[in-house]
C-alpha cells in the first residue's frame, strides 16, 4: 500500500520499491539471528531463516533483492511482448507467490514482536484497548486469508504463545475475542487442505486445556453460528476434525493421570454435542430452498437452547436473517425483539444488577405478548422443560459486549429498524420506551433527540394512514399438505403469512414450483376450499390445497380493535368463505346459494406477527350462511367499500367514480336488485323478520351512500367539461332508477324526505360509527382492510 500510494508501479523503479537502509539492516539481523529471544522455533533457528518448499530462502538480503530484480524484470519484459510466454508466465506466478508469502512473513514477524514485547499495553483494561484490539484483528486475518503451509506452521505456533500467555485477556468475559477466535478455527478445521485441519484441531485442543467451561458455551455458538449463518456451509472434513480431537485429548501426557480421563469425557461429549449440531445442520442444507421449513428447523434448536441464552439469540439472529433475505422484516423485528428479551431477563438475574433502568415484562409485551415466553424465573427449569435430555455448559460464561445494557440498546435499536421498514410505525414508540431510561441514565441527550425526532417522524407517518390506509401489512394463506409423499407433513395445515400484497396465484406458483423440484414430481392443487376428504385422493400424488383467509375477531375484540394495523397485528384467527348448495354444486340461483364460514385458529399461546412466519392450524369450527345470510353478508360488504371511499377526509375523485359506476350500472347492480327482488318481495314469511329487517338497513344505508357519493362528485368535477356533465347526469338516472325499483320493496324509499325519516326509525343507523353498528365481525374486518384495497385501486 504504501509502493502504491507513491504512485510508482511495481517492478518499474529499484529505488522506489527499495524499502529503508536501517529497516533491511535490522530485517536482515533479525532473521540471520538464531538465539532471537522472539524466535518461535524452538531448535534456536529463526522461522524466518527457514527455506520454504517451492519458494526459495528469505535468509538473506541478497535473495529479497534478487527478488526485487526478477520482478523489475518480468515488469520490463511484459511491456515489450503482446502475448506472454509460458515461461514468462510461470514466472509471474512464481514472483506473486513469493511476495505474497514475504508480505505474510512480515506481518507475522511484528505480530511476534508485539506478543512478545508490548505484555503491559495487551492486558491493560482485560484486552479492551486498541492494542489488543488490532493485534487480535492481525491474528485472525492470517485464519480469514490463505497462507501456504510454512506460514500457518510459524502462525500456529505464535497463536499458541499469544493463549498460554494471555489466557486471562482472550477468556475474560469482558470481550469476545475467545468466541471469534472458535469461529475463524472452525472455519479452518472445515479446510480442504489436511495440514490446516491438523493445525487448526491441535489449536482448538489448547483452547480447550486452558478454560473448558468457557470454550463449551463458545465453541457451540461459533458452529451454530456457522451451521446457521452466511458462512461456509460444514462438510465431512469438520467432522473428520472434530473426531480428532477426542484422540489428542487420550494422548495428552501432560495431564496428571487422575485428570486424564475426566477431562477426555468431558471432552468427548462436547464434540459429540457439536457433531449433532452438524448432523441437524445437513438435515437443514436439505431445505435451502425452503424457508418456511428451515425456520422451522432453526426454530427447533433454538427451542432447545432455553438453558443458554446465548446459544438462543445464535439461533435467532440466524433465523432473522432468513427472513430479512426474504423480505420478512417484521418477522426479522420480533426476531430481534426476543433476543433484546433474552438479554433484559439476563441482566435482571445477574448481580449487583440496576433494574431502574431495564424494561419490564410488560414492556416487551405491550410490543408482542409472544416474547412472554422469553421470561422465566429460572433458567434451569425453562432448560428441563423445552429439552429434558439437554445439559448446559459447566460454566455459563456469557459475552458481556453482548449481555450489557449498551447491548441491549444495540438490539433494540435494530428492531426499531426493522419495525419501520416493515411499516408497523405505531410499534416504533412502544419499543423505543424500552431503552430510553437506559439513555436517560447514562445522560446520552443526543441519542435521545434522535429517538424523539424518530417518534414524532413516525407518529406522523401513523396520523397519515388513519385518514387513508396506503400500506398493507402483509396476507394470510390457509396451506394444507396431503398425500404420502410429503411425509411427517401429511394431512397437517398451516397459516402463512406472506409479505405485502401477495396474491393467491403468487404463492401457489411459488410452492408448486419449490416442492415439484424438491420432491421431483408433480405437484396437484386442489382448487376449491372444501374440506379435503383424504379417502378420495390418490396417495402416490401430492395434493397442495392454499387458500386466502382473513384475520377474524369476536365482537368484543372488535370494539378495540378500530384501525387498520389493529386488525392485523396480535392475530390467531382466520376466516375464509366456501360456497355451496343443498343440491351439491358449488353455485346455484340466489334463493339457493348457501355459503360455509371457517374459523381456523392457530396456537393460542402466539399470534402473528411471529418469530416464524407460518403456524400450524390447531382447530376450526365453521358457520353455516342460508341464502338469506349469504346476501346480507355481501350487501355488507358492498356497503363496506362505498363508506371506505365516500367517508376520505381527503376524497378521491377517480376511486369515487369506480364505485359509484360500479354500484349503479345496470350491467353490474343486477346482485343488490336481485337480492331484494328474491328476499323482499317474497311474502311468504319463509324468511325470518330479523333477517329481512337487516336487508331492509343495508339497501337504506347504500342509498344513502350513493346519495352522498354523487353530491360529492358534483363537488369535485369541472362544470365546464361536457363529458363529466353527462356523466354525473347518467348517474343521476340511474340513482333514480335504482332508488324506484327499491322503494317498491320498500315504501320508505319513495323521496329523499322518506329516506332520511326511514334512516332514523332504523335503530343500527345513528350516525357516524354508530351507522355501521349492524355489522358482524367479519363485516367490520373487511371494513378495515379494503381501505388500503380501494385505496390501490387507481393502480
Amino acid at each position: 500500500e504504501q509502493y502504491g500510494q507513491r504512485g510508482v508501479p511495481l517492478g518499474r523503479s529499484n529505488t522506489a520499491m527499495s524499502p529503508p537502509s536501517d529497516w533491511r539492516k535490522s530485517r536482515v539481523m533479525s532473521m540471520s539471528n538464531p538465539t532471537s529471544p522472539r524466535s518461535p522455533s524452538s531448535s534456536g533457528s529463526s522461522f524466518l531463516t527457514r527455506k520454504q518448499p517451492g519458494f526459495g530462502s528469505f535468509s538473506s538480503g541478497d535473495n529479497l533483492r534478487r527478488f526485487r530484480m526478477s520482478t523489475m524484470s518480468a515488469g520490463g519484459s511484459s511491456t515489450n511482448s503482446i502475448t506472454p510466454s509460458a515461461n514468462e508466465i510461470d514466472n509471474a506466478i512464481g514472483m506473486e507467490a513469493n511476495f505474497s508469502c514475504e508480505v505474510s512473513l512480515v506481518a507475522l514477524e511484528i505480530l511476534e514482536l508485539v506478543v512478545g514485547d508490548f505484555g503491559p499495553a495487551l492486558e491493560a483494561g482485560e484486552g479492551n484497548n486498541p492494542v489488543m484490539s488490532k493485534t487480535f484483528e492481525l491474528a485472525l486475518a492470517f485464519l480469514r486469508t490463505g497462507q501456504n503451509d510454512v506460514v500457518l506452521s510459524h502462525f500456529y505456533f505464535i497463536m499458541r504463545t499469544m493463549v498460554l500467555k494471555y489466557s486471562a485477556v482472550i477468556f475474560s468475559p469482558q470481550n469476545d475475542y475467545c468466541q471469534e477466535l472458535c469461529l475463524e478455527i472452525l472455519q479452518s478445521c472445515n479446510s480442504r487442505l489436511k495440514m490446516q485441519r491438523d493445525f487448526s484441531c491441535t489449536m482448538l485442543y489448547v483452547l480447550l486445556r486452558q478454560n473448558l467451561g468457557r470454550m463449551a458455551l463458545d465453541v457451540t455458538v461459533a458452529l451454530s453460528k456457522i451451521a446457521g449463518g452466511n458462512f461456509q456451509s460444514p462438510d465431512d472434513d469438520l467432522r473428520k476434525s472434530l473426531t480428532l480431537i477426542p484422540g489428542i485429548a487420550m494422548s495428552d501426557r501432560s495431564l496428571p493421570p487422575d485428570q486424564t480421563k475426566d477431562f477426555s469425557k468431558k471432552v468427548r461429549e462436547l464434540t459429540h454435542r457439536l457433531r449433532t449440531i452438524l448432523v441437524d445442520t445437513a438435515q437443514m442444507k436439505k431445505y435451502e430452498d425452503d424457508p418456511e421449513m428451515l425456520i422451522d428447523l432453526q426454530f427447533r434448536v433454538a427451542e432447545s437452547y432455553s438453558n443458554s441464552p446465548e446459544l438462543r439469540i445464535t439461533w435467532l439472529e440466524s433465523m432473522a436473517g432468513i427472513h430479512l433475505k426474504n423480505g420478512n422484516k417484521s418477522e426479522a423485528a420480533m426476531c430481534v425483539l426476543h433476543c433484546a428479551a433474552i438479554v433484559a431477563e439476563r441482566l435482571r438475574h445477574a448481580e449487583a444488577a440496576d433494574l431502574s433502568a431495564l424494561p419490564s415484562v410488560q414492556g416487551f409485551t405491550a410490543v408482542s405478548p409472544n416474547i412472554a415466553e422469553e421470561f422465566v424465573e429460572d433458567w434451569g427449569k425453562a432448560a428441563n422443560k423445552a429439552n429434558p435430555t439437554s445439559k448446559a455448559p459447566e460454566t455459563p460464561s456469557v459475552s458481556q459486549a453482548l449481555f450489557s445494557e449498551r447491548g441491549l440498546v444495540k438490539l433494540l435499536k435494530f428492531a426499531v429498524r426493522f419495525l419501520k421498514e416493515a411499516q408497523r410505525y405505531e410499534l416504533v414508540s412502544r419499543a423505543y420506551y424500552l431503552f430510553i431510561p437506559i439513555l436517560e441514565k447514562e445522560r446520552l441527550y443526543g441519542e435521545l433527540a434522535d429517538a424523539c425526532a424518530d417518534m414524532q417522524d413516525c407518529f406522523r407517518k401513523v396520523m397519515a394512514q388513519l385518514e387513508g390506509n396506503t400500506r398493507t401489512l402483509g396476507h394470510y394463506f390457509r396451506v394444507g399438505f396431503f398425500g404420502k409423499a410429503w411425509k411427517d407433513q401429511d394431512g397437517l395445515e398451516y397459516i402463512y403469512k406472506e409479505p405485502n400484497v401477495t396474491p393467491l396465484a403468487e404463492i401457489c406458483l411459488r410452492l408448486q414450483t419449490m416442492y415439484k423440484q424438491r420432491l421431483g414430481m408433480d405437484i396437484t392443487m386442489i382448487t376449491d376450499s372444501n374440506k379435503v376428504k383424504k379417502e378420495e385422493l390418490k396417495p402416490e400424488l401430492a395434493y397442495l390445497q392454499v387458500t386466502f383467509v382473513t384475520p377474524f375477531f369476536s365482537d368484543e375484540e372488535l370494539e378495540k380493535r378500530q384501525t387498520y394495523f389493529d386488525m392485523n397485528h396480535n392475530v390467531t384467527e382466520f376466516c375464509y368463505s366456501t360456497p355451496f348448495t343443498k343440491s351439491g354444486k358449488a353455485h346455484g340461483p340466489v334463493s339457493e346459494q348457501c355459503q360455509r364460514k371457517t374459523i381456523v385458529w392457530v396456537k393460542q399461546e402466539v399470534c402473528f406477527p411471529y418469530i416464524k412466519k407460518r403456524l400450524r392450524v390447531e382447530g376450526y369450527r365453521e358457520i353455516l350462511l342460508e341464502p338469506l345470510d349469504v346476501a346480507i353478508d355481501e350487501m355488507r360488504k358492498k356497503v363496506s367499500d362505498l363508506d371506505a371511499v365516500i367517508s376520505l377526509k381527503e376524497p378521491n375523485k377517480k376511486l369515487l367514480q369506480l364505485q359509484l359506476h360500479g354500484s349503479l350500472r345496470l350491467q353490474v347492480n343486477s346482485g343488490p336488485l336481485e337480492y331484494a327482488a328474491v328476499f323482499l318481495a317474497d311474502n311468504s314469511n319463509r324468511y325470518a323478520e330479523e333477517g329481512l329487517k337487516a336487508l331492509r338497513g343495508l339497501f337504506t344505508e347504500m342509498l344513502y351512500l350513493l346519495g352522498r357519493g354523487l353530491g360529492s362528485l358534483r363537488q369535485l368535477s369541472s362544470l365546464t367539461d361536457q363529458r363529466e356533465r353527462d356523466d354525473q347526469e347518467d348517474l343521476k338516472e340511474k340513482y333514480a332508477e335504482m332508488r324506484n325499483t327499491l322503494a317498491t320493496y320498500i315504501p320508505d324509499l319513495k323521496s329523499e324526505g322518506d329516506l332520511n325519516n326511514h334512516l332514523q326509525r332504523i335503530s343500527v343507523f345513528g350516525g357516524g360509527r354508530a351507522r355501521r353498528s349492524f355489522s358482524s365481525s367479519q363485516f367490520a374486518m373487511e371494513e378495515a382492510q379494503v381501505t388500503f384495497l380501494v385505496s390501490h385501486s387507481q393502480a
